[in-house]
């Protein structure tokens, strides 16, 4: 059973006879396209990082020819350290590519389950930049004023969201309480 779903004394109301106020297009737009934009963010942002270190595998052994002198055994080493960064960039930008589909997800879902899917989905946005966060304190300055105020803008566009969510859930829960008994 749904703990977000009307208990099953409420009557079936049919989104068509609710108030405009209380209709899924309304008051849940917003959230559905914050979350919509988020994921689709996020999955370009994982492309992108898998095509850079794509290209940036190839580009590390390609012009180095060996000499036998020691100078090879270092060039190896960093060959093989940058090599390393390279697959841990494509390892992370699978793991990124799975976090923004499920946001893409709960913004398709956030009719059905308002506040589910807007928590579910915001929650894995922040669960990733805190991941990011922490494998690179860098990052969250990164891009200068500009990413800092981008990174503002996703967080207060993520709170709206829930905010709406919420919202949403209040107003219908009312509406059903007042609604009579058929």
């Amino acid at each position: 059973m749904n703990p977000y779903s009307p208990p099953k004394s409420a009557p079936r109301i049919p989104v068509s006879h609710l108030p405009s106020t209380l209709r899924p297009a309304t008051n849940l737009k917003g959230a559905r396209g914050v979350l919509i934009i988020m994921g689709s963010m996020i999955c370009m942002q994982a492309i992108a990082i898998y095509i850079s270190a794509h290209l940036n595998s190839s580009g590390i052994t390609s012009g180095y020819q060996p000499d036998g002198t020691a100078q090879d055994a270092i060039m190896a080493d960093q060959a093989a350290h940058a090599m390393q960064s390279v697959l841990a960039a494509k390892e992370t930008s699978y793991l990124a590519m799975i976090i923004g589909v499920i946001p893409l997800l709960c913004g398709l879902l956030v009719y059905r389950y308002p506040l589910a899917s807007t928590t579910v989905g915001c929650g894995l946005v922040i669960l990733l930049y805190v991941k990011q966060a922490v494998a690179n304190p860098a990052s969250l300055v990164g891009g200068g004023v500009l990413g800092i105020l981008l990174k503002a803008g996703i967080l207060a566009a993520l709170t709206f969201a829930i905010k709406e969510a919420v919202e949403y859930r209040r107003a219908l829960r009312e509406y059903l309480s007042r609604a009579p008994n058929a």
